[in-house]
């Protein structure tokens, strides 16, 4: 677990003169990419409970303490470049599908994705996996549900 601008290097060592740098932002070390769902009426209320998924990538990366920037280093440890960059524990994960939704007497009539690839079915609001990676984006899908003519 990174710790925080001004923490100690060492937390087992307090009185430890490495610290954080003030720049350190630990954050950059995990990322959550999210995709929600939505069901909406023609009028724009909710049709039914939205979906809300998320990913959570971890990475590792080589920080120096004088500077704050991740940076690259040699086999001995060595810094050869202040433009080091983040290790990810996995190049991608996969949303999971979410089933369609009852929706009697009604018929889908849009269907906006935002930073999506995800397959939509036009029918039953069935929505397909989707993988994504540590430089996606959040995104949203909404799916729009008109009544049917009596």
């Amino acid at each position: 677990n990174p710790g925080k601008p001004g923490d100690p290097v060492d937390p087992k060592n307090p009185d430890d003169p490495h610290k954080y740098p003030d720049n350190y932002t630990p954050e950059t070390l995990k990322k959550t990419i999210t995709r929600d769902v939505t069901y909406v009426y023609a009028d724009g209320s909710q049709a039914d409970t939205p979906v809300h998924q998320e990913v959570i990538f971890k990475g590792n990366g080589v920080l120096d303490l004088v500077t704050g920037n991740l940076v690259t280093v040699d086999k001995d440890g060595k810094i050869t470049s202040q433009n080091g960059k983040i290790t990810w524990e996995k190049e991608s994960q996969d949303y999971q599908a979410v089933t369609g939704i009852a929706h009697t007497g009604y018929s889908i009539s849009g269907i906006k994705q935002t930073n999506s690839t995800a397959t939509v079915d036009s029918k039953t609001g069935a929505v397909g996996t989707e993988s994504v990676t540590p430089t996606s984006q959040n995104s949203k899908i909404v799916i729009t549900l008109t009544k049917n003519p009596d």
